[in-house]
């Protein structure tokens, strides 16, 4: 089954937060390796995006919202006040391409559709290519600042992402 963008948005948009001092981010990690998506050396500039254990850093922490148009998603940056974006290096179309974190463009090598039917457990699919590649820690690797790339989809468990709420107060 395939979940639609516009559906998780809207779930994930529509979290009941009890306090209005808090507001929901997402942790998004490996199943292969438990290691979620992290700005290399956790950085808030432009840089490769990498796996690291999660230590409640703030550059690990993504806000999933709409793309501009509304049909796909964009994984926004808490340390930089949803200023950086994941993407691909360069825009890519190509195969093993590193995903970026960069300034938000509203380009489509920073929009990604989701595949699967259990939030522990989804594929991310590159808009950048037309959704032929997915995004996933190189080589399978369970190390602590693998690289995490696009390549083909393959349905293995490097490119499946688990998401995890994490509320954060904002006062």
């Amino acid at each position: 089954m395939r979940i639609s963008a516009s559906s998780i948005a809207l779930v994930m948009a529509t979290v009941l937060v009890s306090d209005a001092s808090a507001k929901t981010y997402y942790k998004i990690c490996n199943k292969n390796s438990g290691k979620c998506l992290t700005p290399k050396g956790y950085s808030t500039g432009t840089v490769d995006i990498v796996q690291q254990p999660y230590d409640a850093r703030d550059t690990q922490l993504w806000d999933v919202t709409a793309s501009p148009d509304g049909k796909y998603l964009n994984f926004k940056s808490f340390a930089t006040s949803s200023k950086k974006c994941i993407g691909l290096s360069g825009g890519s179309q190509e195969a093993i391409t590193p995903a970026l974190q960069a300034t938000c463009d509203g380009k489509a090598n920073q929009d990604w559709n989701f595949s699967g039917d259990d939030y522990n457990s989804l594929t991310l699919l590159s808009r950048g290519s037309n959704f032929k590649y997915c995004l996933g820690v190189s080589g399978a690797s369970k190390s602590n600042g693998a690289a995490v790339e696009q390549f083909k989809c393959d349905g293995k468990v490097n490119q499946k992402w688990a998401f995890t709420k994490v509320e954060v107060n904002i006062a």
